[in-house]
């Protein structure tokens, strides 16, 4: 939970997305941002809760393995960053074949070249209406260029890449 990472925003979308589907479940991952303002956030979870019961779950921090087990268990992973530098969390999702909604911030509007359509940071309604569009199957979201994309930027991949660079000028 994050200021730039843009989970006030979400929360606005996620309260427009459960007067269409009353029975879906949001997870955020806490973290600790000293930067954040926390009872902010923590009253519009508790109003939505209040209007759908637990429907807004706030996971404790996540130790690094079990990250995958979590994004595997879900059927969606949503970006919407207002600031962004590299997009690893869209990466996560993208590699594990889950439909990421995202916004354009930073190298997410590079990273879904092709992949799927990104949305502005202030365009809630564009957001939301990708997630209804992946629950009504209106997607149009191509996985098989996702999972490449982001095999792509696997470490070894990079660093390959990096080796091949760095022996061009040696």
């Amino acid at each position: 939970i994050s200021k730039e990472k843009g989970v006030a925003d979400l929360l606005k979308i996620w309260k427009e997305f459960l007067k269409l589907y009353p029975d879906k479940k949001l997870y955020l991952t806490s973290g600790e941002f000293r930067f954040l303002v926390k009872d902010e956030i923590s009253k519009d979870i508790e109003e939505i809760n209040n209007l759908y019961p637990n429907s807004v779950i706030v996971l404790d921090n996540l130790k690094w393995d079990k990250i995958v087990d979590e994004l595997k268990s879900k059927d969606c992973i949503l970006v919407p960053s207002k600031m962004e530098s590299f997009g690893l969390a869209a990466l996560e999702g993208m590699a594990l074949g889950k439909y990421v909604v995202s916004t354009d911030a930073g190298n997410l509007k590079y990273l879904f070249r092709g992949v799927t359509k990104t949305f502005n940071a202030n365009d809630l309604s564009g957001f939301l209406n990708e997630m209804v569009n992946i629950v009504q199957g209106k997607s149009k979201y191509n996985f098989k260029k996702a999972y490449n994309r982001a095999i792509n930027y696997e470490s070894r991949n990079v660093a390959n890449k990096l080796i091949k660079e760095i022996t061009k000028w040696t």
